[in-house]
């Protein structure tokens, strides 16, 4: 299952640091617009990429399993500056809301996700809160920022088409909230977003 199919438009607004904090949410959004998704057909999504000549396994950086090596990177001051200065940028042009220093992602999203794996309500964990739906393009770079924190010996990059965005490893890895929270294959993940690919480290 993948949805993401948002167009959007790159912008040359420098990134700079700033201080924020963070607190805790959870609760999803009154008066979400979006319906659920279509599921869409991952073969139409499949090129004759040197990945997939490799046959490559991909699988998600675990969020869950891994979130306590996440935590510790989520005060970084360019992180959350930059989740400021894109987040906000969705929440003003889709919903007519801000997205202001000490709210999630998840404060603004309806969380459709969370009742559709085999017909129970998953479990809310801390890494949903950075879940927004529809919204991968203005969360890649909070997400390749957070990579190259958490694990900063590998080279994590944008992969990117009209679809979604996400951040891989350049050999099995991707490093995605919105599709690993969905429910949605690592190889769909990799295959939505497999038009472009940006160089390690570099921003979109």
């Amino acid at each position: 299952m993948v949805r993401e199919t948002h167009s959007w438009h790159c912008t040359a607004t420098p990134l700079q640091p700033q201080s924020f904090t963070v607190q805790s949410s959870g609760t999803p959004a009154a008066g979400c617009h979006r319906n659920p998704p279509e599921r869409i057909d991952v073969k139409k999504h499949l090129k004759p990429t040197p990945a997939a000549r490799r046959k490559i396994e991909f699988r998600y950086y675990d969020l869950k399993k891994n979130w306590r090596k996440v935590k510790p990177h989520l005060s970084d001051p360019l992180l959350n500056y930059i989740l400021v200065h894109d987040v906000d940028k969705f929440t003003r042009e889709e919903l007519g809301k801000p997205f202001t220093a000490g709210k999630y992602p998840a404060d603004f999203d309806c969380q459709w996700w969370r009742t559709r794996h085999k017909g129970r309500t998953i479990r809310f964990h801390p890494f949903m809160n950075y879940v927004l739906d529809d919204a991968s393009h203005w969360l890649v770079n909070f997400t390749l920022r957070l990579a190259m924190l958490v694990e900063p010996d590998r080279e994590w990059r944008i992969i990117t088409s009209q679809e979604h965005s996400t951040v891989w490893d350049g050999r099995d890895t991707l490093f995605d909230f919105n599709l690993q929270a969905f429910g949605a294959s690592p190889l769909s993940c990799y295959f939505a977003a497999s038009d472009d690919e940006l160089s390690p480290g570099e921003y979109l």
